[in-house]
């Protein structure tokens, strides 16, 4: 397939229609992708959905769409778009071939369908049950965004104070308590302020009384101390009036 570059692009469409057309396409309104080794046909969403054609060879690329603004002939925005779904192909392609671990683990999945990420997914949410809290979380930040009830039963079931002296069973015990601080941090700034405060409070309430329990000669209050950072972060976003108690 010739190489699909932003001038390439311009060309074909014009400077007016590429904008418009990377708009389209990095707002996620190229679907239905079926794609050839000459041909590729997707369908592309707007005020009105519209069929796209693009036909590639290794010197050209010609594109057609039954949008009016086509006419069946013209490279529309909407033919911008599929392109541009297929340049990023291009560049993930070549960063499976040469790219770092890091590069072609990011252009792989990128390359997957969403149905085989969610299944990807499903399957590490039940081998990582961190991440299965941090997904079920998020789940939950969807649509209420202060989920207070599942922010307190996280910290509460990782922080059940019990006696606990025995080196390995501490650091793992703390291990617990981090990964599920790190689920609460890395969603602070979607949480309703007044729920985050409460939250952050109870964590470190719990958290004092665990360690009346476990022995912390190992130094493991680098938990407190986080949950200490993010309670003043957590005042800070409140903008509290002078005369609020």
């Amino acid at each position: 397939m010739i190489e699909i570059t932003e001038a390439l692009l311009i060309k074909l469409a014009g400077p007016s229609a590429y904008e418009r057309g990377l708009k389209y396409f990095a707002e996620g309104r190229v679907t239905a992708i079926d794609s050839s080794e000459r041909h590729t046909a997707a369908i592309v969403h707007g005020t009105e959905a519209y069929s796209v054609q693009l036909t590639h060879t290794h010197r050209q690329l010609d594109g057609a769409c039954d949008c009016p603004a086509s006419e069946g002939i013209e490279f529309c925005k909407r033919c911008v778009a599929l392109a541009l779904v297929l340049q990023e192909r291009q560049i993930n392609g070549a960063l499976l071939e040469h790219g770092s671990d890091e590069e072609k683990l990011k252009a792989y999945l990128a390359l997957q369908t969403p149905g085989t990420l969610v299944a990807e997914l499903m399957r590490a949410s039940k081998e990582l049950p961190e991440l299965r809290e941090r997904m079920l979380l998020q789940a939950e930040l969807a649509t209420d965004p202060a989920p207070a009830r599942r922010l307190k039963e996280a910290i509460t079931k990782v922080t059940r104070p019990r006696p606990l002296w025995e080196y390995g069973q501490v650091a793992a015990y703390f291990a617990r308590v981090e990964a599920t601080l790190d689920n609460v941090l890395a969603v602070a700034n979607q949480i309703n302020t007044d729920v985050l405060l409460k939250t952050v409070l109870y964590g470190i309430e719990r958290l004092e009384k665990a360690l009346e329990h476990v022995d912390d000669s190992g130094g493991y209050r680098f938990g407190v101390y986080r949950l200490h950072q993010l309670h003043v972060e957590t005042l800070r976003r409140l903008e509290w009036s002078p005369d609020r108690k």
